[in-house]
Parts: C-alpha cells; structure tokens; sequence
C-alpha cells in the first residue's frame, strides 16, 4: 500500500462526504455517502492487509532469530 493510495482514498472519501453535506436531494445525498463507504472500505481493506503483511514479516524474522523474537511478536499481537 503506497503513502499515495492512502491519501487518493482518503481525500476521495472525505470529497464525498462534502458533496453530501452540499447536497439538496436525498438521493444525491445517499449515493455521495455510498461511494465515501466504498472509498473507506477500501482503505481499511488496504490496512488489514498491510498489517497482515507485517505480522506475516515479523514471524518469519522471529523464526529466523529463534524464540526471542517470536514471542515478541505474540506479545504485539495481544
């Protein structure tokens, strides 16, 4: 995930929302609002697998460097 993915998401996101609170129509209000979800969703989907990434990277290094540093990882994850 690229620091520019994130900010494109958010900035569409947060783009969306304006145009809602602008907004007259009740329809046009809910589809700004559908597609802000869909960007946000999108955005902590990219997270969760970001994270995922991470952990899956830090228990390979703890297996790597024995017990020491895979139990750290157990404790990050608590």
């Amino acid at each position: 995930m690229s620091d520019n993915e994130i900010e494109f998401l958010e900035r569409r996101a947060s783009e969306e929302l304006d145009m809602a609170q602008c907004a007259t129509k009740t329809e046009v209000v809910a589809v700004h609002c559908r597609l802000a979800d869909a960007y946000l969703e999108r955005l902590a989907a990219l997270r969760a697998a970001s994270e995922a990434d991470t952990i899956s990277t830090m228990v390979k290094v703890g297996r790597k460097r024995g017990l020491q540093a895979a139990l750290l990882v157990t404790t990050m994850l608590r």
